[in-house]
């Protein structure tokens, strides 16, 4: 392991740490957050770590190492976490024009059914087409 990879700079504390320093150990889900609130969690995680600094020299860690570490590892993170958002908000967007197009191609249907079915109403094919299409109508958002 080299130093890069444990910014606590020193071996593991042989003691538990106190409840002061849980946040070090007690991260919350980081792909569960909104922009938004993970810079507000990544503000708090630093004022956190410069503000008990001198308590954790005292079980072996540097709160200097933690910083410099965790500064382009939240970069990284952040900027992921645009990436997806930005593939989310164009797969929304594709949902909507999909929705959208199926209601243009249900109301065309519809009216072609409809004029069938007032020229040949016992008509078989006639029936079942209106069958379908009304079936249709119950998964359509309502006008």
């Amino acid at each position: 392991m080299s130093a890069q990879d444990n910014p606590g700079g020193g071996t593991r504390p042989n003691r538990p740490l106190p409840p002061e320093l849980r946040f070090l150990v007690d991260l919350p889900d980081l792909k569960e957050m909104d922009p938004g609130e993970f810079r507000a969690w990544e503000a708090n995680y630093k004022t956190l770590v410069q503000q008990h600094a001198a308590l954790m020299r005292e079980y072996g860690l540097d709160s200097g190492k933690i910083l410099a570490w965790l500064e382009p590892t939240l970069r990284a993170c952040e900027k992921e976490m645009r990436k997806c958002d930005a593939a989310q908000e164009k797969e929304y967007q594709a949902m909507a024009d999909s929705a959208e197009s199926e209601h243009k191609l249900f109301k065309q249907v519809d009216k072609i059914v409809t004029k069938a079915h007032e020229a040949r109403p016992f008509d078989p094919q006639v029936q079942e087409w209106k069958e379908f299409v009304d079936e249709w109508r119950k998964h359509m958002p309502k006008e």
